[in-house]
């Protein structure tokens, strides 16, 4: 207690002035001193400070002050640092305000690839004054730090083209539906308590012959149609597609035909359809890091995907190059490989075919003498419209190698004839 006693002098009579008093009861406490905590408090399988590559997180930081001591002024300032290949999310600022005991919290995107254990620290950076002597507060312990793993993903992506039978060839502009990638989404959790993973987008990125990524106005006179067939009711697609990469939304389908269970996998294949006239005359399809988006179906948490190694999907998953020859007849009829090793490996005769009908090779030396006939009846797959091809292993009609050198083939398909050189070298 503070004793204030006032006494004086009437200056008139110059009497005592009655004494008048009064009391003031002071409590003096300890000065401002903060510390600080912080942890990552989202989602519930990362609170052990290990999380999934390319998934968001939060951390949390509270700034405690010591029992009884005096508050602060105004609010002091936090700011988080981050290691090399964590990120802030969206409109996320590393600098916030603090009040003492209430949570601070960012968002932070894990890197795309495993990394740590490294430092996530939280510190003290603007000082709050203290709220009796307006000094800046006692900063007890003003820097904490988060030893955060990143592990690689639950959700694998493998190319499966050879096991789905997806064979890239040339093909003439305009054709429809041609298959370029499959690839298997596996999800590897065992515990079947866990829920489903579910496929929100996928996002193709059409590449070049210089292994670039095609331009936006490329890709639009070069595609007519991009699809993704996820063995649904019916294929996701894109009709004319104008952005690189070329993003397919799943949302609106059943949510069933998205869903993959623990321990399962789903296969996805990728098939475009070119322009009459298309701009680029090779191109290949392929998945790069964040092109997959799966997300838990129970929290809608975002799962991080890798390739079969626990790898980003950079160049990973990527389809052969297709390759885009005229549509006109006589121009597209070619073999590959040219030259090719007869005997040991066949050559690809291939053709299109405007409407069904019979077909024919013959292959002659450059003297004029027929080395090789096939006739392909009207009915046979190979003489259905659309790119088709045929066969020849070097043999002559004897069953004989034939020697090196160049042989004309002639060939005649639904009534148009193109004739072109094809190279022998054992």
């Amino acid at each position: 207690d503070l004793f204030v006693t006032f006494t004086g002098i009437d200056q008139n009579t110059q009497q005592a002035v009655p004494t008048a008093a009064d009391t003031i009861a002071v409590t003096t406490v300890p000065r401002t001193a903060l510390s600080t905590a912080a942890s990552v408090t989202d989602p519930p399988e990362a609170m052990d400070n290990t999380v999934t590559i390319g998934t968001t997180f939060t951390v949390t930081a509270t700034v405690a002050n010591a029992p009884g001591a005096a508050g602060i002024a105004s609010p002091g300032t936090l700011t988080i640092t981050l290691p090399t290949g964590y990120t802030l999310a969206g409109t996320e600022t590393a600098a916030k305000p603090f009040d003492i005991a209430t949570g601070v919290s960012w968002q932070v995107i894990a890197p795309p690839q495993p990394a740590g254990p490294q430092l996530i620290r939280i510190n003290i950076t603007g000082t709050p004054p203290d709220e009796n002597s307006g000094q800046p507060a006692q900063v007890i312990d003003g820097s904490e730090s988060i030893a955060i793993v990143t592990e690689g993903s639950a959700v694998s992506v493998r190319d499966a083209s050879q096991a789905l039978g997806i064979d890239v060839g040339p093909v003439p502009a305009g054709t429809s539906d041609i298959q370029m990638l499959g690839f298997e989404i596996a999800y590897n959790v065992s515990d079947p308590s866990v829920s489903d993973a579910r496929i929100d987008t996928i996002a193709v990125t059409i590449v070049g012959d210089d292994g670039s990524p095609l331009g936006p106005g490329t890709v639009a006179a070069t595609l007519s149609h991009l699809a993704i067939d996820i063995g649904g009711a019916a294929p996701y697609e894109v009709v004319d597609p104008a952005t690189n990469p070329i993003v397919v939304s799943f949302m609106s389908g059943p949510t069933a035909e998205r869903l993959i269970a623990p321990d399962a996998a789903r296969n996805a294949v990728v098939s475009v359809s070119l322009d009459p006239n298309p701009s680029a005359t090779e191109l290949s399809v392929g998945l790069r890091t964040g092109a997959l988006v799966v997300r838990d179906a129970g929290s809608g948490q975002r799962l991080g995907v890798t390739d079969s190694q626990g790898q980003p999907l950079n160049g990973v998953i990527t389809s052969d190059p297709l390759v885009v020859l005229s549509a006109q007849f006589a121009e597209y009829v070619h073999n590959y490989p040219n030259p090719f090793r007869a005997g040991s490996q066949e050559t690809r005769i291939a053709y299109t075919m405007e409407t069904a009908g019979s077909v024919s090779v013959r292959v002659f030396d450059l003297a004029g003498d027929l080395v090789f006939e096939e006739n392909i009846p009207a009915g046979d797959p190979r003489t259905q419209p659309g790119p088709r091809e045929t066969t020849w292993d070097g043999r002559n009609g004897k069953g004989d190698v034939v020697r090196n050198g160049v042989y004309v083939c002639v060939l005649n398909a639904g009534g148009q004839t193109a004739k072109f050189r094809i190279a022998v070298a054992k």
